[in-house]
């Protein structure tokens, strides 16, 4: 769907095991959680998440300056 959003086709690397999986993803460092009750009691409404893509694409492409960017692992 996120593909779908800007328009674009995905492009399937193939993942080697000389290579470590997680090498390929440079937000590993993450434990996700997800628990909206407290979301819920705060918004009274909510939209798709094609919707939300599309806007926090929007905004993306507006505020690129303002992102923190973080380089990509070479798998080439």
């Amino acid at each position: 769907m996120s593909y779908e959003v800007v328009g674009k086709q995905p492009e399937f690397v193939h993942v080697y095991d000389k290579i470590e999986q997680r090498n390929y993803f440079c937000f590993y460092h993450y434990e996700y959680k997800l628990d909206v009750k407290k979301q819920s009691e705060l918004l009274s409404s909510t939209i798709s998440l094609k919707e939300g893509l599309k806007d926090s694409y929007q905004w993306y492409i507006h505020h690129q300056q303002d992102v923190n960017k973080k380089p990509f692992f070479s798998i080439y």
